[in-house]
């Protein structure tokens, strides 16, 4: 443009030169325009010259004026893009509210902070997205604005987004209504909504670490204390945090051991930590223990700027710490020395055992330690222990005690009771489990309610024989009397032979009839022991008479073969007279109950010194488990209620106190027999060879003589 302008300019020139010469030449009418353009006098060229430089100048001052303009429009542009992209790509969103309090404008950056688009904005309420809590303080502020040009407003607010969240916005307004080139109140504003956050949560850390319960102290590199919170002055009784900061580090321990401070820093330079317990001197000069836990604190290049340390007074702790470990070698020793089994469980692995609880399986601590408790208790008992323990747990009614049969090592069975409960073990939760064999203790319970049962049934059993004694010796007087008379008509000479024969029998059914209530008085009477020369023969023939009417009644035939050589011995004949009778009584019994009739065959005999008497059935026989069982006290194969099991064990103290055996061969299906032998004895020994009553268990060395 400017360059167009100075060639206008000298244009210009040149044509007023040109009009100029030709005006003087039609003037003159000479006709010599090229003459007047060439050769003018001095005045007329004095005169162009200074037209001339006058257009010139005016061409040469308005290309500089058009180019300094240029260069003002120029830069004016460049500044209003500049600023526009500032204010446009600027973090913060500017607001232009117009005088009748809409908004005029919205930068570009509006919708960066709360999601809308700047242009839907133009024209609407400034307030409306403010928060309801919020809108009156806005209202005011504007209020404000309007009133006095001059003030400025800075204020935090809640607005909301377009994504629905409210965002914390600060802004600053200013009223330029008065400016020609803006009209309006102009209001900058970010979202301050992260750093409220990060604000807030600062302050909760900062909010912990003061009223933390640990006491935390924090110091420069150099050593010097800069912070230390409300626990930390509580633990070193000082009043006044102003009393600490500012002093070395270590003066707030106090540590007795001066290599400590040189520990920790060294530690701090290779780890960046140090952890460890102190013994600390506390201002009152009473000692404590402190655990302490130092750390680093690096700004962002991740160079070390503070130090940072957490103080717990352990000391309660340690002492019980002290305490619990000394209970606990108290317990464990109890738990070692206790002859009752103990076991911990946790899951179902067996962490701890004792000696007595190793000993009840047979096995070694070692052995059962890390094992699953499967492979040891029944799986029915441990089901129900496992299925009670979260119910335990949960406070409900629960089984403590539990029975249950333990295999051995050595092959044995053993009755065992259960006692658990929840324990903490090694920081856990755990199940104990007390073993107490009751095996011994079982078998004498049964042992004592078998002696219960024989006491009630010793009892009965006199009172019967009692009974018995009494209707024999009622029987006695009128048997007499049967066999006085029916001796007297036996006498008679007119008696009819036939008839005779009649009374004879009824004499002789009579008299046996004593017989049988004299040895049922004898049976019955009380007797002291006392040996005296008797026959065998005869005391089993006795024997078979009390037991005749239910031998015949049970369909059972009695054989005897008795040795007419059989000597007479010392021996007691109550005592003797019981043991057949119980023989006797054993093999009916057997008979009855297997087959409902049989036989059985006595016999006596002489062999060397000594009288053998055999009893043999044909009953259904004994096992050969059980044979070797049946002299034992309170045993027997008889359901509960028909036997008591020291009818046999009886017989044979008897036996043996006379010097002799008594012992049972048997095979189950071919009957049984039972052989008495007893020492020909024809006088009284002296009291220091007589033979003793032994125990059950040389009763069983005995019995090695047994078959099968």
């Amino acid at each position: 443009m400017s360059g167009r302008l100075m060639v206008v300019g000298v244009g210009l020139a040149a044509l007023f030169w040109v009009v100029e010469s030709a005006a003087e030449a039609f003037v003159l009418r000479d006709g010599d325009l090229v003459g007047h353009l060439l050769f003018a006098d001095a005045h007329e060229i004095v005169v162009r010259v200074l037209v001339v430089s006058i257009i010139v100048g005016f061409a040469i001052f308005g290309q500089v004026t058009l180019s300094q303009r240029k260069r003002a429009e120029d830069a004016l542009g460049r500044s209003e893009k500049y600023y526009r992209a500032l204010a446009e790509n600027s973090l913060d969103a500017v607001s232009i509210i117009a005088a009748d309090g809409t908004v005029r404008h919205e930068s570009a950056s509006f919708e960066r902070v709360l999601g809308y688009n700047p242009a839907e904005m133009v024209g609407s309420d400034p307030l409306q997205l403010v928060h309801p809590d919020d809108v009156a303080e806005a209202t005011r502020l504007l209020s404000q604005l309007m009133d006095d040009p001059t003030h400025v407003v800075k204020a935090e607010m809640r607005y909301l987004h377009k994504d629905g969240s409210w965002r914390n916005i600060e802004a600053v307004a200013q009223n330029l209504l008065h400016d020609q080139l803006v009209e309006g109140i102009v209001v900058n504003f970010r979202d301050i909504t992260e750093r409220k956050r990060a604000e807030e949560e600062l302050r909760l850390k900062e909010n912990a670490l003061e009223n933390s319960i640990n006491a935390v102290a924090m110091s420069d590199m150099a050593g010097m204390i800069t912070y230390v919170n409300k626990a930390c002055m509580r633990i070193w009784g000082d009043d006044k945090k102003e009393d600490i900061i500012g002093k070395p580090y270590w003066t707030i321990l106090n540590a007795s051991e001066a290599t400590v401070a040189t520990d920790v820093a060294t530690a701090m330079v290779e780890k960046g930590w140090w952890q460890g317990d102190l013994r600390a001197t506390l201002p009152d000069g009473s000692e404590a223990e402190v655990q302490v836990s130092a750390g680093l604190i690096r700004d962002d290049q991740g160079n070390p700027i503070q130090t940072i340390s957490s103080f717990i007074d352990i000391t309660e702790r340690k002492q019980a710490e002290q305490a619990l470990k000394a209970s606990e070698e108290r317990f464990r020793h109890l738990v070692e020395e206790m002859d009752d089994g103990y076991m911990v469980i946790q899951g179902t692995t067996i962490a701890f055992v004792n000696a007595s609880c190793g000993e009840m399986f047979g096995r070694s601590d070692r052995e059962m330690i890390g094992r699953s408790v499967h492979d040891f208790l029944p799986a029915k008992v441990l089901r129900e222990i496992l299925k009670a323990r979260p119910k335990r747990r949960r406070g409900r009614s629960v089984p403590l005690h539990y029975e249950t049969t333990l295999d051995h090592g050595d092959g044995t069975t053993r009755t065992v009771e259960l006692g658990t409960n929840i324990i903490d073990f090694s920081g856990a939760t755990a199940l104990s489990v007390v073993i107490r064999d009751t095996t011994e203790r079982k078998k004498a319970e049964e042992e004592r309610g078998r002696m219960e049962q024989q006491l009630l049934l010793s009892g009965r059993l006199v009172a019967v024989g009692e009974l018995a004694a009494g209707v024999a010796h009622e029987l006695n007087n009128p048997l007499a009397a049967v066999q006085a008379y029916s001796q007297f008509l036996a006498m008679r000479q007119d008696l009819d032979e036939s008839m005779r024969g009649d009374v004879e029998i009824i004499h002789k059914e009579a008299k046996r009839a004593s017989r049988i209530t004299a040895n049922l008085l004898s049976f019955a009477r009380k007797h002291e022991p006392q040996k005296d020369p008797i026959s065998i023969n005869k005391v089993i023939e006795g024997s078979v008479e009390l037991n005749a009417y239910r031998l015949k009644v049970n369909n059972i035939e009695v054989s005897t073969d008795f040795a007419p050589d059989v000597p007479e011995t010392l021996a007691d004949f109550h005592q003797l007279q019981q043991v057949f009778v119980n023989l006797i009584t054993n093999a009916e019994h057997a008979i009855t109950e297997a087959s409902g009739k049989g036989t059985l065959l006595i016999k006596t005999q002489k062999v060397g010194d000594s009288i053998q008497a055999t009893f043999t059935d044909d009953g259904p026989g004994i096992s050969e488990q059980d044979i070797g069982r049946i002299f034992d006290p309170f045993f027997t194969t008889k359901d509960v209620g028909k036997g008591t099991g020291l009818g046999l064990s009886i017989c044979y103290g008897i036996i043996n106190q006379h010097g002799g055996r008594l012992y049972a061969e048997s095979k189950v299906g071919e009957g049984t027999t039972f052989t008495v032998e007893l020492p020909v004895v024809t006088e009284v020994r002296a009291t220091g060879q007589q033979t003793e009553s032994v125990q059950v268990e040389q009763r069983r060395t005995d019995r090695n003589y047994l078959a099968g």
